[in-house]
């Protein structure tokens, strides 16, 4: 089977489990808002019902449940559904850690997994002992008896600033501690890493058998164009008539020898073509110097 799938399959049975639960804690924040009937049926089943993921988180901040539940607001409610919140993403990534395709990255997915698991006992028990958590209460004991097999080699490194008036404990070593597992958590990933990228170079430089491709022709398709034929133009013939008269031969004075060229002069209008008009009458065309020499 797919690892993606088996990864995806693991991350809706644990959300689903833990939206169930979340769900049932929603509804009870909602009823208590809005200031339901206790006295309901219903009302009495659901609170009834929730009390089993709730339960454990009442009393750990007594004076403040008090004030908050004269506007409506149980404190201990919200606190359960933000913890099942964060308790469905680490155990998804915990699950999903099996599933990986290679061994480095499950060990990598794992490791990081148990990380984030200290990590959130370290946070969760400084953030109690700096808001001053009921130590009596179920949640807190709870926190702090699986947290102290972590925090006992960061013990008394710094000491602790206690606010008696409030309560409140600056617990200096657990947050050394949270800082330096946050620190070990970045190198072994690190370190998983550039193991990763040692392995993928040396595999990278094995030779590898290249084939050519087989390129496989396709038959060419045959493509007709038609291509319109152009219009033949009519042809038009000009039947118009030009007549063209030569006028007599110039032999007036001057016809001669050139006294003073030595050559003969040019015979005047010899040569020269003259383009009469057509006599719209359709007789001969009209010359207006025939017969005339200039004087």
């Amino acid at each position: 089977m797919n690892s993606a799938l088996i990864r995806a399959q693991i991350k809706a049975l644990v959300f689903g489990i833990f939206g169930i639960a979340m769900a049932i804690v929603l509804v009870r924040i909602i009823l208590v808002l809005v200031g339901a009937n206790p006295q309901s049926q219903f009302v009495i089943f659901w609170m009834d019902m929730s009390n089993f993921l709730v339960g454990i988180f009442r009393n750990m901040y007594p004076a403040l449940e008090n004030q908050l539940l004269i506007i409506n607001i149980e404190l201990f409610s919200f606190m359960a559904l933000v913890f099942y919140m964060l308790m469905a993403v680490l155990i998804q990534k915990s699950f999903a850690s099996f599933t990986e395709d290679s061994t480095v990255e499950m060990i990598k997915s794992f490791i990081d997994s148990m990380f984030k698991f200290l990590e959130f006992l370290l946070i969760a028990r400084f953030l109690l002992k700096l808001t001053g958590a009921a130590p009596t209460a179920v949640f807190t004991n709870f926190i702090y008896s699986i947290s102290a097999l972590v925090y006992e080699p960061f013990k008394d490194i710094l000491p602790a600033i206690e606010v008696k008036e409030f309560n409140i404990i600056f617990e200096s070593s657990t947050l050394i501690a949270i800082i330096i597992i946050i620190i070990f958590d970045l190198i072994t990933e690190g370190i998983i890493d550039n193991l990763r990228g040692v392995r993928k170079a040396s595999k990278s430089k094995a030779p590898a058998v290249s084939q050519q491709p087989v390129m496989v022709q396709s038959p060419q398709p045959n493509v007709t164009i038609n291509i319109p034929a152009q219009p033949m133009q009519p042809q038009v013939v000009d039947r118009r008539q030009i007549h063209i008269v030569n006028p007599p031969a110039y032999s007036g004075p001057g016809y001669g020898t050139n006294h003073l060229e030595g050559q003969r002069p040019q015979q005047l209008g010899q040569g020269v073509q003259t383009y009469y008009p057509q006599n719209p009458g359709g007789s001969a065309p009209i010359n207006n110097n025939s017969g005339r020499r200039e004087a």
